[in-house]
This record gives structure tokens, sequence and C-alpha cells, in this order.
């Protein structure tokens, strides 16, 4: 009983005991008595293993959203502006990109219209440039672009441990002065099946979404195919506890806020943050 109410093991809990004291005639008496005390337990609180994710603050989304976050929408949690890639630009514009943030993923824009194109992931962006003077696909300017070298291939994104990914420190190390006007194409490594969802999406679409298809960046898209902001399993379990918080309580008295977010965070479809990695 006291395990089942503290951790809410059930099931589990039961077979073990039965399986121990080998006496299968206690099994209905001992069903009940996990049952009723982790229904007693969740009258008053969560169990300690919930309780501890919600202490560390991981992202980990419920089976179904909350219920003070149906009326919401992509746009009252998206996480803006959004630092967005162009599909070529100079080996020092992405070095200097992701020196400045630990976005996991940055969306890729048309460089006339702006209009979305696809995912980057950090960890494909860093390989390409770790990898992209052994492969030959840095062009001496823009103007050389698109080159006909071909693209770094990904087996060899694997042999150097893909999805990790080396450190900035580490490709600026194989990196030589000249190196850094270079330019490079990005259109072959654009995740263009990306899933988005519309400014007015609700949450509920977002949080199936993620939860159904594991996703880590969701980008949330304008009428005009323009990035508006990007949603995250952060995103999304922020709102739920920001809502949870008693009234009066102020942003600096939260605990394991948003510490990789560059953003500020409004309501009424202002959004807040931007990319960040989870």
């Amino acid at each position: 009983a006291m395990l089942s109410g503290m951790a809410r093991i059930t099931i589990s809990l039961a077979v073990i005991l039965m399986e121990t004291t080998g006496e299968a005639v206690w099994s209905i008496p001992i069903f009940l008595t996990v049952m009723f005390a982790k229904w007693v337990g969740d009258l008053f609180n969560k169990g300690i293993y919930d309780i501890h994710i919600d202490l560390r603050h991981i992202p980990l989304l419920d089976q179904r959203p909350e219920k003070h976050t149906l009326s919401l929408q992509a746009q009252d949690i998206m996480a803006t502006p959004v630092k967005t890639l162009p599909t070529s630009a100079t080996l020092a514009e992405l070095i200097a990109l992701l020196e400045g943030c630990a976005h996991g993923a940055f969306p890729a824009v048309d460089p006339e219209s702006q209009r979305f194109l696809g995912l980057i992931e950090r960890s494909t962006l860093s390989h390409v440039l770790h990898l992209g003077k052994e492969s030959g696909v840095f062009a001496a300017s823009m103007a050389d672009l698109p080159t006909s070298d071909g693209m770094v291939p990904y087996e060899g994104m694997v042999r150097c441990r893909h999805p990790q990914y080396p450190s900035v420190a580490e490709i600026k190390g194989l990196l030589e002065l000249d190196d850094y006007g270079k330019a490079i194409d990005l259109t072959p490594y654009i995740n263009t099946g990306a899933y988005t969802v519309q400014r007015n999406a609700t949450v509920t679409r977002c949080h199936l979404l993620f939860r159904s298809m594991g996703l880590r960046h969701l980008p949330v898209l304008c009428e005009d195919h323009r990035v508006s902001g990007i949603v995250t399993r952060k995103d999304l379990v922020d709102a739920a506890e920001q809502l949870e918080e008693p009234e009066g309580e102020t942003e600096t008295q939260r605990s394991g806020g948003d510490g990789d977010s560059g953003g500020s965070r409004s309501g009424g479809g202002g959004g807040a943050a931007e990319v960040r990695q989870i």
C-alpha cells in the first residue's frame, strides 16, 4: 500500500508480491489494496516520480494536454523571434550563429520571399561544417554557388557519431582564416518534410503531434507561409505550468525557467523566446 500510494506502482507491484510469496490465493486482496492506495494518493498529489519530473522541469508530455490549455492556440505559446537560415551562407555567418545560441534546429527560408522551406538540425549543420572542407563542398564565394562537388555524405556523419555533433571549437580548429569567407549551399541538408502548423492551430493539435510523431521542433507559419514562431516541448510544458501557478508569482520566483532561451514571452499571440534545444 505504501509503494502504491507513493510511487503509483500497481499491477507490477501486485505481481511481484504474488511471485515472492507464492500465494496466488491472495491475488484479489493484493490487487484491491494497491489500487485503492493509488486512488487515494491521486486525490492528494502526484506520484513521487511525477513530482521529481516537475521539479527538474524535464519536458515530458502527458498522454493528454491539460484542460486549461484547450483554449490556447499555437500563437499563444510559440517562441519568437526565430533565428532562420538562408539556402546559402558563408562559414563565418554559420559559425557565428552556432556560437550565439544553443538552439537544436533552424528554419530554412527562401532568401527573397522569406517563405518557409524546411528545417536544418544543429547536428547536421555542425557535421557539414566539420566535414565540408574534406568533402570539398565549400565554394570560394557566394557567387560561385552552387558547387558541383556534391554534398557531405550521410555515411561520413554517421562515422562522426551522428546525431551527436562536434563542438564549435572543434569545427574552428579545422578551419583556416581564409576559410571563413567561403560559402556553402545548404539546400541538400534541409528537411523539406518537416511538420508545421498555422498560427491558429490549437495547442491540443501541437501536443498530439509531439506525442505521436516524436517531434522536437514544430514551426508555426503565417498565412503567407512565412515563419511566425516555433513550438518545442518546453513551450508546451511551460504553458501548462504557468497557468497552474498561483496569481501574483513573478517570473523571477519561478525555478528552472528557460535557461537556453533568448527571448521573452507575452500572451495574446505575441509568442516568446527562440528555438531551444531539447
